[in-house]
């Protein structure tokens, strides 16, 4: 194993494992036309959440950048983040997960990872910074009934100060803007988890409609996709939105389910309609993500997922 010699004293402890109190768990709906990063940061802020776990899961930004790391030369650090890559939207969200922290002078500061998908269908992932992830605005093209990009948000009440003090990274304090005293017309759905359930889908059945028809049988009103893994015959991912949606094709057979994650809820017409996105490896290695489509995802030789009981307040 590689290691790298930090410049300066070494901090102490190593590891800092500290107890919590449960703070709460939130489904939020963010604004559209704002940034991702100070909208969320400021509505947990409000919430009175100094620490919380984020888990992006679905929606897309009219535009974005993003960071990677790169060795730094300087002296003052072993790395560093390199030039943004810009995306022209719709960027669409895979999947991605935030921690919410405070830096070294007691501010709120999110740091986030996720994997996006650019308007010409290719991968991208990284660290996204403040100020540069805007929701796709309510003026563009969107289906009918898509919904805003929400989180899932694990809440932590803090105990301690050192619970978790993030350092600088990339600009993810909130701005001053995130300070002001204007209203974030956020959608937040409070809520806890209820039952558990483990659902196998065999050969040739698709993967959304299996999905639903397995939670309309356990009788679960809502639900949130804890773990799975599995194959698929061919491979169907949309990105996009609108007049700029679009769909990647994978043919197999043998399509490696690699991430899965996503909800379900109820549609219009009350019966469960999954939203559910990751990322497939094709017979030559080659990665992919997007949403999962209806009808075209058959399941090759078994998909195993599990998942939870979201009971709203």
């Amino acid at each position: 194993m590689r290691i790298l010699k930090q410049p300066g004293e070494a901090g102490e402890p190593r590891r800092l494992a500290v107890d919590a109190e449960d703070g709460g768990q939130f489904r939020v709906v963010l604004p559209e036309g704002r940034d991702l990063l100070t909208d969320l940061t400021r509505m947990l802020v409000d919430k009175g959440i100094s620490n919380a776990a984020v888990q992006l899961v679905g929606g897309s930004f009219a535009s974005l950048e993003y960071l990677t790391g790169q060795p730094d030369h300087s002296g003052e650090r072993v790395a560093t983040y390199g030039a943004p890559t810009p995306l022209e939207g719709p960027v669409t969200v895979v999947g991605g997960n935030a921690i919410l922290g405070r830096d070294g002078e007691g501010n709120p500061i999110l740091h986030c990872h996720a994997v996006i998908i650019d308007n010409d269908g290719e991968l991208h992932g990284g660290h996204l910074p403040k100020g540069v992830c805007v929701h796709r605005r309510a003026g563009g093209h969107r289906r009918p009934g898509q919904r805003p990009r929400w989180s899932r948000v694990s809440g932590v009440l803090r105990r301690r100060d050192e619970l978790l003090d993030l350092p600088a990274s990339g600009g993810g304090a909130m701005s001053d803007a995130a300070q002001s005293p204007e209203a974030i017309e956020a959608e937040v759905e409070a809520g806890r988890y209820g039952r558990l359930a483990v659902i196998r889908l065999k050969p040739n059945q698709d993967l959304i409609e299996g999905v639903e028809s397995a939670i309309s049988e356990i009788a679960m009103g809502h639900a949130v996709v804890r773990s799975a893994v599995g194959s698929l015959v061919d491979a169907a991912l949309g990105y996009g939105t609108g007049e700029a949606a679009a769909v990647t094709s994978i043919e197999g057979p043998g399509i490696e389910i690699l991430t899965l994650a996503g909800e379900i809820r109820p549609g219009p017409d009350g019966a469960p309609a999954a939203d559910l996105r990751g990322t497939v490896s094709d017979p030559d290695a080659n990665v992919y993500g997007g949403r999962f489509v209806r009808g075209a995802n058959p399941i090759c030789i078994t998909l195993e997922l599990v998942v939870q009981e979201w009971i709203p307040e």
